[in-house]
């Protein structure tokens, strides 16, 4: 395991691209997600990972905008400071 999971402080983290997954393949990976009601994220988002990795690297993936529910989601949004977010997370996800 090359990361943390939890709550981070992930002020600031904004787009970094997309990954392809199945929800079931992200919990397998990351475990269980953080679940929002729609109050708490005007529906923008209904699951979130967050995870800091060994090099120190923030990244979060979530469901954006999305009207499936979180587990039919197989286009996921990678977020963190850098692209290196988006590529720990394939690292991990692959």
């Amino acid at each position: 395991m090359n990361y943390v999971t939890g709550n981070h402080d992930i002020a600031g983290t904004c787009l970094q691209g997309t990954i392809n997954a199945s929800y079931d393949r992200l919990v397998e990976t990351f475990g269980e997600p953080v679940r929002f009601t729609p109050e708490q994220t005007d529906g923008k988002v209904q699951v979130e990972w967050a995870m800091k990795f060994t090099d120190g690297t923030l990244a979060t993936i979530y469901d954006w905008k999305e009207e499936k529910t979180a587990s039919a989601v197989t286009e996921w949004h990678v977020g963190g400071h850098t692209e290196h977010a988006l590529y720990n997370v394939i690292d991990e996800v692959v």
